[in-house]
């Protein structure tokens, strides 16, 4: 998980890191941490004028059923 967030610092526009810190997150049951995650992807991409990939996406649906 912590490199996920290392890398997050070296580039906030790096999706695929956004999603594996949600993806572990939602392995150890911390789905709140894991849709914080997602809404901070969200945001950042935002800013950039950029949406979420189709793929991030279906990974926050799937976090959401499992709450």
């Amino acid at each position: 998980m912590e490199n996920f967030r290392k890398g997050l610092e070296a580039d906030e526009l790096a999706e695929d890191l956004y999603r594996g810190l949600m993806a572990c997150y939602d392995r150890m049951g911390r789905r709140p941490d894991a849709l914080s995650a997602y809404e901070q992807c969200r945001g950042t991409l935002s800013a950039f004028g950029i949406v979420p990939s189709a793929e991030t996406e279906t990974l926050k649906e799937k976090i959401l059923k499992n709450c």
